[in-house]
């Protein structure tokens, strides 16, 4: 499956919304989630940057929404990363990340954080992979809804990313 990574447009924010709301539908509280008028706004934002995935008839596959704003930030953020339950497990999830780095590199930041809930099954695979390059920051205990534990990660740009 060809896919391929495009900044987000307008006409784009009802499937993204889908994909978070499906994503994230375990939160506990609903009012965390990503609304379309934020998407919407997000689009347009100077402070952020929304790429999506998606294939090669334009299914939206996915998203990472990148907190680019200089202001109090000595790193750039990913703020949300979600994959359309079809698209999982088939490379988007690591293809997106790969654009979040290069956004952040981009911008001139020296280092991309993000957080993980303790149980996302994603994190063995996310430590164990060289190209990935990310190492555990700190816990942070009850930052979830359901009490649990987020796990913040770090990477940070030794030189080009070109290698990813």
């Amino acid at each position: 499956m060809k896919i391929r990574f495009r900044d987000a447009q307008k006409s784009d924010v009802r499937a993204l919304r889908k994909i978070e709301k499906n994503s994230f539908s375990t939160d506990k509280y609903k009012s965390s989630r990503i609304s379309l008028k934020a998407f919407r706004e997000y689009v347009c934002s100077d402070d952020y940057r929304l790429v999506l995935a998606a294939n090669q008839q334009d299914k939206v596959a996915g998203y990472v929404l990148v907190d680019v704003s200089k202001e109090d930030q000595s790193a750039a953020n990913i703020d949300s990363l979600a994959v359309h339950s079809r698209f999982r497990e088939s490379g988007v999830a690591s293809g997106l990340l790969k654009q979040a780095f290069s956004v952040a590199s981009e911008e001139g930041f020296p280092a991309i954080t993000f957080e993980m809930h303790e149980n996302n099954p994603v994190i063995p695979a996310l430590l164990s992979t060289d190209w990935v390059g990310c190492s555990e920051d700190y816990r942070q205990k009850q930052y979830y809804d359901d009490g649990g534990t987020a796990i913040h990660f770090i990477k940070t740009f030794d030189g080009p990313l070109s290698d990813l």
